[in-house]
């Protein structure tokens, strides 16, 4: 039996505690079966304790591990024992993480993003990792919605009171028009589309096949002409803004704080947070915190096999 077998198996026993990107079915979708692997931590009976799942691709002839589309984090779960000490949890988590590490591939370069629950990242430094941070956005969504309103910025609720009798907000189940939007706030912002519809198309089955989100429209009344979309995603206890698409020609101006109003009403009080999934950009960055959203870092590390590497790496782009 292989790493990604006895991965599988486990992950059926955890079942809805796995966390969504870490998820079997979810790795298939954006990598492929046979281009994602894992390392793996057992117990002294042979079962896993702790798992790394990682994706492994050639870019421009270089081996590389990093993340797939529309996957924000990966990283490691972990199991820990019961009634634990403060002092034993974390010699036992050293312990795993040396164990996992030891197990990635020497590839010239790695990056991974790792989910906002873990933040040691020490082990890693100690064999040659960068650490660095990065940024994502959450939402209570165990509060009233009243008690989120009045929490938001007074522009954003001047701005969704003026948008909701310019656009409607629907469910779609057209992965290409949400694909075309995307591609269209790429464009924009001349960026190169980072993958193509069929490869939407395919996390978009996935996630319909396993209940785990939706698509949802901006569109004007009364011709039904689409100017933004999103794409949500959950798992047990998180709702995901996965990704945004704007038509900016067609909009008339907040389609998409809408878009992102309606997807934290309809999950109020069913899930525990709203991940805004972060970003880099200064315009974005300032419309997900405008909600009254907690600012959360996110543990990034980044491996090069040497100063070579590093240098022909920065040349293609990574």
């Amino acid at each position: 039996m292989t790493a990604v077998d006895e991965y599988r198996a486990w992950a059926e026993l955890k079942g809805n505690a796995l966390p969504l990107f870490l998820r079997p079915w979810w790795l298939d979708a954006v990598c492929g079966d046979s281009r994602w692997n894992v390392a793996l931590v057992k117990n002294h009976g042979g079962e896993p304790i702790a798992a790394l799942p990682f994706f492994q691709f050639y870019k421009r002839g270089i081996h590389v591990i990093a993340l797939p589309f529309l996957t924000p984090y990966m990283g490691i779960h972990i199991d820990y024992p019961e009634g634990q000490k403060l002092t034993s949890r974390y010699d036992y988590e050293k312990q795993v993480l040396d164990g996992l590490i030891d197990q990635l591939p020497d590839t010239p370069y790695l990056q991974q993003k790792f989910y906002p629950s873990l933040t040691y990242g020490l082990p890693f430094f100690w064999k040659g990792f960068r650490l660095d941070w990065r940024y994502t956005y959450h939402l209570s969504l165990q509060e009233e919605e009243k008690t989120i309103w009045n929490q938001m910025e007074g522009a954003v609720r001047t701005q969704l009171k003026k948008t909701s009798g310019q656009v409607e907000i629907v469910e779609s189940t057209d992965p290409a028009l949400m694909h075309k939007l995307v591609t269209m706030t790429f464009r924009r912002q001349q960026k190169k589309m980072p993958y193509s519809r069929d490869q939407f198309q395919r996390l978009y089955e996935s996630v319909q096949n396993q209940g785990a989100g939706k698509i949802l429209l901006a569109v004007l009344p009364p011709s039904q002409e689409p100017v933004a979309g999103i794409f949500i995603v959950h798992d047990r206890d998180t709702v995901y803004n996965l990704v945004l698409g704007r038509n900016h020609l067609l909009d008339p101006g907040g389609s998409i704080h809408s878009l992102l109003w309606k997807a934290i009403r309809d999950h109020i009080g069913r899930y525990r947070i709203f991940d805004f999934e972060g970003s880099m950009l200064e315009g974005p960055e300032h419309v997900f915190r405008s909600f009254g959203s907690l600012r959360i870092p996110v543990l990034q590390i980044t491996r090069y096999r040497n100063r070579l590497w590093k240098a022909a790496l920065a040349l293609a782009g990574k």
